[in-house]
């Protein structure tokens, strides 16, 4: 039997949006989520955050980290849980504003804990020649080397734990805030 199966269809048969218009919608959208923050507060600690990031990739790829990649993913996902804490704070969602504040926290004192652990130098495994026990021609192959210090990681730590600290007093601050607003307006 010849011919296109019964089922299969054309591009111009499926009720696909065209990607375009929607990668401007959705662009659109993040942009109007950084329009709505209004706080120069809330600036302030997400500029503190991108700093330290950068701050810390930089640092990663500088020093001989054979993972810094694992860095750039984690100072990502440490980026979404503090944007979406903002959210939470835009939307007034106090319980949700408080989990993603708690979780935000906590990563970032895990991440803080992980970058500080990686300051001394220690035996690393990194790719070598292995040399053979009878002789003849090295073969490529996982070696242990030592790493040296990695002094340069402080930094990023001192950066992440004063974007904890700003994380935590937006989020004590507000909420005191909001609870004294609410007993004012019950008397």
């Amino acid at each position: 039997m010849g011919g296109r199966p019964r089922d299969a269809r054309t591009l111009d048969e499926l009720d696909v949006p065209a990607p375009l218009d929607q990668v401007r919608s959705d662009v659109g959208r993040v942009a109007q989520f950084f329009r709505d923050i209004h706080s120069r507060y809330l600036w302030a600690g997400i500029l503190l955050f991108v700093a330290t990031a950068a701050t810390g990739l930089l640092v990663a790829v500088l020093t001989p980290l054979r993972d810094w990649y694992m860095h750039g993913f984690m100072y990502l996902v440490v980026f979404f849980f503090l944007l979406f804490y903002v959210r939470a704070h835009q939307l007034h969602r106090p319980i949700a504003r408080g989990f993603y504040a708690l979780a935000t926290l906590g990563l970032i004192a895990f991440f803080a804990w992980v970058l500080l652990d990686l300051v001394p130098g220690r035996l690393d495994v990194v790719e070598g020649l292995i040399e053979r026990a009878a002789g003849g021609a090295p073969v490529p192959g996982p070696v242990v080397a030592e790493r040296p210090d990695a002094d340069g990681l402080v930094a990023p730590v001192i950066m992440l734990v004063a974007t904890g600290v700003w994380l935590l007093l937006h989020w004590v601050v507000l909420t005191r805030f909001h609870q004294r607003h609410d007993d004012v307006g019950d008397a």
